[in-house]
């Protein structure tokens, strides 16, 4: 159940990383822009640019290279998730694992992970990114458990 669960997470974050007609992989230049404006080193932009998830929070340029794909890929604004490409995505990885999916409910925490605070430079945005992939891990759990 575990398994499922995080291979259904692991989805719908390397959902941006694959080439789609809404997101795409972003062109060279785009993730480069990223990196230069985040000062990050060329081998943690790949690390980044594969996985969107930091691992040592405390480094301001991975939380804002992280906030900086997202933007650029469409699926966050100002700091904010767009629920309408959340949904999409994520009703697409349930999909494919053949879960039931609660779109109210998915709504509701992706809704709820945008009025996460953070203050510092990209922490909201950075924040806003973990509660929805915690808020994602969360419901698998709990549909896998039903």
């Amino acid at each position: 159940m575990l398994t499922k669960a995080v291979a259904i997470l692991l989805s719908v974050s390397c959902y941006f990383s694959t080439a789609t007609p809404i997101h795409g992989n972003l062109p060279a230049e785009a993730a480069k822009a990223c990196q230069e404006a985040a000062g990050i080193s060329d081998a943690d932009a790949e690390i980044l640019q594969r996985s969107e998830i930091v691992k040592n929070e405390s480094i301001e340029g991975h939380r804002c290279f992280v906030a900086c794909m997202l933007t650029k890929r469409g699926v966050m604004h100002n700091g904010k998730l767009d629920i309408d490409i959340m949904i999409q995505v994520s009703k697409q990885a349930f999909a494919s694992e053949g879960r039931k999916f609660d779109e109210e409910a998915y709504r509701k925490g992706v809704s709820d992970c945008n009025d996460t605070a953070g203050e510092g430079k990209c922490v909201k945005s950075y924040n806003t990114w973990k509660c929805f992939l915690q808020f994602s891990m969360q419901t698998m759990m709990k549909e896998g458990a039903a």
